[in-house]
């Protein structure tokens, strides 16, 4: 994928607003992670309302900074247990309900690679993407 290819634009639903950008060049990964990162965010929020995929861009962001602190962030994206070891890196940081929310995302994004990433499709269906196991704590009560 092309460096430019790495900025990916959605016509905006919020007021005022006519394009909704995500650069996945300032993810601080190599141009080949990001590209991975960014077939797949593209494909998954394709249909997603700005506020859906504005709290997508928030869970690939927190994963882009695990992967960070990995001594190799490309081999760490292809680990077997590289998303449930980022579940646990949120342990106490965010609340439980927060961190099955960012896990489900990226858990959803090596799903969608292993589907439509032929030339990788065994690397991506390696990686443990399956229910994290956790509960949410006791339902929120929203105003409706």
């Amino acid at each position: 994928m092309k460096n430019e290819s790495l900025v990916i634009r959605f016509v905006s639903d919020i007021p005022g607003r006519d394009v909704d950008s995500y650069d996945f060049r300032l993810l601080g990964l190599s141009p080949a992670v990001a590209s991975h990162l960014a077939r797949s965010f593209q494909a998954l929020t394709a249909t997603y309302r700005s506020v859906s995929r504005r709290q997508a861009w928030a869970s690939v962001r927190k994963y882009c900074r695990y992967l960070a602190t990995q001594h190799d962030p490309d081999a760490a994206m292809k680990r077997q247990s590289v998303i449930k070891d980022f579940l646990c890196s949120m342990d106490r940081s965010v609340r439980q309900s927060t961190a099955i929310s960012h896990y489900n995302f990226i858990a959803a994004i090596y799903r969608w690679l292993s589907l439509n990433d032929v030339a990788n499709t065994i690397l991506w269906m390696n990686v443990d993407s399956g229910p994290c196991g956790l509960t949410r704590e006791a339902k929120s009560v929203r105003s409706i």
